[in-house]
Parts: C-alpha cells; structure tokens; sequence
C-alpha cells in the first residue's frame, strides 16, 4: 500500500514527513529562522547567525576563514606551509616558509 508512504513521521515530531519542513529535525520546533535570514534553522548553516557572505563566494561568513576577500578559496594552503592563502603573504612561495622575516628587514 502505497498510501502509507504519506503517514511517516521521520523525526517524531509529530508532523507527518508530507507537510514538514525540517522532517528530519527532532526538535519541535519547525518553522524557526531565529537569525531571520530567511533558512530555517534546521537547513541553516549557521543558524544563530544570518547567512551572510560578504565576499559573495558562496560560503557563509560564519563558515569562511577568507570572509573578506572572494578571490581566496577556503582552506587552501598553495604552498603547503600550513597558512591559508587568504592569510598567507607569500602564498605561492614555499621557501618562505610560515612567512617569517629573518633579517628583520621587511621583506619576507
């Protein structure tokens, strides 16, 4: 019987999974979007914090560690010296290695 396919209750919340929004969130809370960023928190990424992303590289602010610059790709470390790209002054040079200057000259 097909029919009952429609009667399931994933996550017990008392909403049948046909007319929920979040079926498989077990709070009973389903329609919140407490940072009114218009996701509701059980598909929201950062759901205390509004989804914004101010580089517009598609990642949430609250999950990019390059919020500010859009040409830097999260979580890469070109030269392997264990600093982001975004973070890194020589990104593309691995004999600098952690960016440290030496001679104290300036220039790394």
């Amino acid at each position: 019987d097909t029919s009952k396919v429609n009667d399931v209750d994933s996550d017990g919340d008392g909403v049948l999974d046909c007319n929920d929004k979040c079926p498989f969130d077990t709070s009973k809370v389903n329609d919140v979007d407490s940072d009114g960023d218009g996701v509701l928190n059980c598909n929201d990424k950062c759901p205390g914090v509004a989804d914004t992303d101010s580089d517009g590289d598609g990642v949430p602010d609250c999950n990019d560690k390059c919020p500010d610059d859009s040409m830097k790709v999260n979580d890469v470390d070109s030269d392997g010296d264990g600093v982001l790209d975004c973070n890194d002054k020589c990104p593309f040079d691995t004999s600098k290695v952690n960016d440290v200057d030496s001679d104290g000259d300036g220039v790394l």
